[in-house]
């Protein structure tokens, strides 16, 4: 039978809503799940407790160690048989992640495993080398790590996840371990990265509180230091202000710097990279290096030379200082991020400073320090009545002898002595128990010094619990045996010699060379290159910022270390590389006899030189000073000399300007010179020009000073004295492309 519109309406609607139902009940169960995930990560995987500093991993495994006798004195036990003891009966998770946990506890700060001597991998090097299969390993506690277990005696235990064995949810550690040795984790919504320090310092720090009980975060902070990751971790680079910002907040960025220097050799030099620091990535000096050396900008690209001798040794073998410092030295400055998020007593998450760390752990510190006295004064309590007890006994020991005899129970028997003696039950039944050659009148002399030796003892531990805090300092002082020296310079001093001794060997000087394909080559001496096909050859301080223009309206702005990293553009070519700190302002000029003039002082990396683009190439850019003269010439000849004054200074990207004192016609520019103090024009036959007012209309006209680069279509040479200049000029003068004037040097570049 056909249903009804409306009743097809209501079926429709009640579909709608179970619908509706069914999407609200899956975001129920969705966030519900989520959020007992959420739980479970940050309570019992990712975030430390505050008190002993450890995961619940790293905590199970250690627990493991110590159940199965692993000791610092103890003969090694294999890694699989620790990890599948620590996985079968506390950790129920992947074998993989429990064994790479226990080999990071080899490489800790302060280690908490030692890896007897077996391959636990390598981590200094250029790549991370890998541990071992976990059934080839062996490993056992450190002596440092013993120290976890000294008061576990007194530590809660809570059953394991199959209610079979217990575990303890804390390790009653005897230094702050979250400070020692750093943590790192990454739960849902929230993460931590705490550095570790060192721990004569960290002591120090704890002592410091305690005798400072008024103290702030800044003057713990002053203590500390800084952090301190262990031999061949860099240099801490970060000013003073920045790390006290860090343990003041407990949140903060921390800059490092590799540890490095140079060894130089006759022909070679070469970096030597003995230290990585945190956060360094060998992958980018890997490619870069590998880059690099393509480009014949370095020798070869980064070497691993690293050891069990030398755990860090990178080499990069290089000719040219300034490739290092521009391009290399960036690479080992790291900067890593810090959030003190630690678990407190509840296990709930929670973000400290300095003051809150030392704090909660001083306090976990007081509670067991008074949990271990007050079970030694009970168990030297117990040993003083039972030696009173046995006193008691020898000194009425008829009566001890007939009360056993006359006694019709044992109830019976210590009832009487107790009372009759005035001990309590178990003293009696002390008597009772006792050997009968123990109550000899022989033994009351070593039992009266023994009661001695005991009140002595007891009323030390009376005193002790009366001032705890000095018992915990002194708990802590007997941490410092298992410091070691800083490993982990602060400040930048740790590499300024080796920059300044850098900055010293990096060449003042360098030649550019750009071939017709954009090709950008650069030479520590003259490039004698035959058959170049070079269409710009200069030469320029090796510290300046280039502008480099081309004839299509572009310019960027480089650094000449990266020269190789310049897009020139495809079938562009390039009309002028401006060294930008030894110029007033730039010179653009087109062919059509416009010009752009803007100061040096550009920001831009990338520009656009005309707003307006002429329908002429740019045939020239040129950096001017006062006192200089920028020598346009023209067709038929003539030629104009301007100085900087009468050039309109403004900013690039704008409209073009005529250039002054210019033909009015619409004659063509064909050359652009830049005239300085010293320098005078020559043409190509080697015949020196009065002046500028009207050049040669066929023959080359060039710019030449006391000493010259000579660019010929067959390569390069520096000619020194302007006589070989004129001399060379009048023999070859027409295979001549270029003449470049050199500034006045105390040392001359030879050929």
């Amino acid at each position: 039978m056909a249903k009804s519109k409306d009743e097809i309406i209501d079926v429709a609607k009640a579909l709608e809503g179970l619908d509706v139902k069914r999407e609200r009940l899956t975001n129920i169960i969705v966030r519900n799940s989520l959020k007992e995930f959420g739980h479970y990560t940050i309570e019992d995987r990712a975030l430390p407790k505050v008190f002993d500093g450890l995961k619940p991993s790293q905590r199970r495994i250690l627990w493991s160690m110590h159940l199965l006798k692993a000791h610092s004195t103890a003969v090694p036990i294999k890694g699989a048989r620790i990890i599948g003891d620590a996985m079968g009966r506390f950790h129920p998770h992947g074998d993989q992640s429990l064994y790479g946990t226990l080999v990071n506890l080899a490489f800790f700060r302060s280690p908490l495993v030692d890896s007897a001597s077996t391959n636990f991998g390598n981590n200094k090097g250029l790549t991370k080398d890998p541990a071992a299969a976990m059934r080839y390993t062996e490993s056992r506690l450190t002596k440092f790590g013993d120290r976890l277990f000294d008061d576990i005696d007194i530590m809660p235990l809570v059953k394991n996840f199959t209610e079979e064995f217990d575990e303890p949810p804390i390790l009653p550690a005897r230094v702050p371990i979250v400070l020692a040795n750093g943590c790192s984790g990454i739960a849902l919504g929230i993460a931590t990265n705490i550095p570790p320090h060192n721990l004569k310092d960290l002591i120090e720090t704890c002592l410091y509180f305690i005798e400072h009980k008024d103290c702030t975060p800044l003057d713990l902070a002053k203590v500390l230091k800084g952090p301190d990751y262990g031999e061949g971790s860099g240099t801490c680079t970060s000013k003073k202000r920045d790390l006290y910002s860090l343990y003041v907040v407990g949140e903060g960025r921390v800059e490092y710097e590799c540890s490095w220097h140079i060894e130089q050799s006759k022909k070679t030099s070469k970096l030597i990279i003995t230290g990585k620091a945190p956060n360094f990535s060998t992958n980018k000096l890997i490619t870069v290096t590998t880059s690099l050396a393509s480009s014949k900008l370095l020798v070869a690209p980064v070497n691993d030379e690293s050891s069990m001798t030398n755990p860090t040794r990178l080499t990069i073998e290089f000719t040219d200082y300034s490739i290092i410092r521009d391009r290399i030295l960036p690479l080992l400055k790291t900067k890593e991020s810090y959030r003190f998020n630690a678990l407190d007593e509840d296990s709930k998450p929670h973000k400290y400073d300095l003051l809150g760390l030392i704090e909660s752990f001083i306090e976990f510190r007081r509670v067991i320090e008074k949990k271990v006295l007050l079970q030694k004064k009970e168990d030297l309590e117990k040993k003083l009545g039972t030696d009173e007890a046995k006193v008691a006994a020898i000194n009425n020991l008829d009566w001890v002898v007939k009360v056993l005899k006359t006694s019709k129970s044992v109830d019976e028997a210590l009832k009487r002595l107790s009372t009759k003696l005035h001990l309590e039950l178990w003293q009696a039944e002390v008597i009772l128990n006792s050997q009968i050659r123990s109550l000899m009148r022989l033994n009351i002399e070593t039992l009266s010094k023994h009661i001695e030796e005991l009140n002595a003892a007891i009323a030390v531990i009376k005193k002790d619990l009366s001032q705890i805090d000095v018992v915990v300092a002194r708990r802590l002082q007997e941490m410092l045996a298992y410091a070691t020296p800083r490993a982990m310079p602060l400040g930048k001093a740790a590499n300024q010699a080796a920059t300044e001794n850098l900055a010293a060997q990096t060449p003042s000087f360098k030649y550019l060379a750009i071939g017709e394909q954009g090709k950008v080559d650069r030479f520590e001496q003259v490039p004698l290159k035959s058959k170049a096909a070079w269409n710009y050859v200069d030469f320029l301080r090796a510290t300046d910022p280039l502008l480099i223009v081309t004839d299509d309206n572009k310019a960027q702005k480089v650094e000449i270390s990266y020269l190789d990293k310049a897009s020139l553009g495809h079938g562009s070519k390039v009309v002028g590389v401006i060294p930008l700190s030894q110029v007033a302002a730039t010179v653009v000029v087109s062919r059509d006899g416009k010009y752009v003039a803007f100061p040096s002082s550009i920001k831009k990396k990338k520009l656009q030189l005309f707003k307006t683009v002429s329908k002429w190439p740019i045939i020239r850019a040129v950096g001017l000073n006062k006192g200089d003269l920028l020598i346009v010439q023209w067709e038929g000849g003539d030629s104009v000399a301007l100085g900087l004054d009468a050039l309109r200074v403004s900013r690039a990207n704008i409209a073009p300007r005529p250039l002054p004192d210019g033909p009015d016609d619409d004659t063509k520019v064909t050359n652009v010179f830049v005239l300085k103090k010293g320098h005078y024009l020559v043409d190509a036959l080697g015949n020196e020009l009065e002046g500028a007012g009207t050049l040669p209309k066929k023959r080359k006209v060039f710019v030449v000073g006391s000493a010259n680069i000579v660019v010929l279509t067959t390569g390069a040479r520096v000619l020194k004295t302007s006589a070989d200049m004129l001399d060379f000029l009048e023999k070859v003068g027409k295979t001549v492309i270029d003449v470049i004037p050199l500034p006045l040097l105390r040392k001359q570049p030879h050929a």
